[in-house]
């Protein structure tokens, strides 16, 4: 059959695209990405610790309930003594937000932004402990549980997560910069959340960036006082605790133990929050009819 010479080129370049297509490698299989491993101090691990995100966009991670030696022995360098060293026993679970409350998690709460350093992933700064108060209220009825500042031993026992040296990274200087920024490694400025490693408990940023109001009204010799079970603070005072220390402190004021106060009504471009809430409680099983 004879063709026209336009007919039998046509068909002559598809044969040969044919070919090639057909010599054509597959395309190399889809490789993993490689996951770095974000290191984690001391006893347990961050691995696994059970979360939720509530409705303000804030990872929430559940602190077993346990015990531990709250202050500092006397034996720590640049201790204050008000820092007396007693064990105390935290009887039940709570919740405790991943990282200090961002700047993009408080407008989404409060509809407006306060913070002196700009940044939707910043820890927002410049709120009194009032607006923190105000926060959790809006974001309970949001999100139908009962947010709150934790207290100070709650705080203290989240920040060490089972670690027991100035830091819950170590106990040099060295080993503080691998999970806090501190004066003299931080820009004097906030950074963003997460971005150094977390504690045991998979918390970040629990010393530095900002400090972090706890509910407790601040007294320097409650803890000469102060009950071994659950302590809540005391029942009044002219100020609150403020814990963690900041962007801009020496690291003698960024250990675990160190605590000071601050005027409720008063804010600073170093001072921000963290929330929690309680635990529900464990669910129980009813014993087979019969059995007591």
């Amino acid at each position: 059959m004879n063709l026209p010479a336009a007919f039998r080129n046509l068909i002559l370049a598809a044969s040969c695209v044919g070919a090639a297509l057909a010599q054509t490698p597959p395309p190399p299989p889809a490789v993993a990405p490689v996951v770095t491993p974000v290191p984690v101090f001391g006893k347990g691990t961050a691995a696994g610790q059970p979360s939720f995100v509530n409705a303000a966009g804030i990872r929430m991670v559940l602190i077993p309930a346990g015990e531990f030696d709250m202050g500092s022995s006397k034996s720590e360098s640049w201790r204050y003594s008000e820092e007396t060293l007693h064990h105390v026993t935290i009887t039940k679970s709570f919740y405790l937000g991943a990282t200090e409350v961002t700047q993009a998690q408080f407008a989404t709460v409060m509809r407006r932004s306060p913070s002196y350093y700009k940044g939707a992933d910043l820890p927002v700064e410049h709120v009194t402990w009032f607006d923190a108060v105000e926060f959790c209220k809006r974001l309970n009825r949001m999100d139908g549980r009962a947010y709150r500042l934790p207290t100070e031993a709650e705080w203290e026992y989240a920040c060490r997560a089972g670690t027991d040296d100035k830091f819950y990274s170590g106990d040099n200087d060295a080993d503080l910069f691998k999970a806090a920024w501190v004066g003299g490694v931080s820009s004097s400025r906030t950074h963003p959340v997460a971005k150094l490693a977390p504690n045991n408990f998979g918390l970040f940023d629990m010393l530095g960036n900002v400090y972090e109001w706890c509910n407790d009204f601040y007294d320097m010799n409650y803890y000469a006082k102060s009950p071994k079970t659950n302590p809540p603070g005391p029942s009044q005072g002219a100020e609150r605790v403020i814990r963690g220390g900041a962007y801009n402190e020496p690291v003698q004021n960024v250990r675990c133990a160190y605590r000071t106060g601050k005027d409720p009504a008063k804010t600073q471009a170093n001072l921000g929050f963290r929330i929690a809430c309680d635990a529900p409680p464990p669910k129980t099983t009813a014993p087979p009819a019969g059995k007591p």
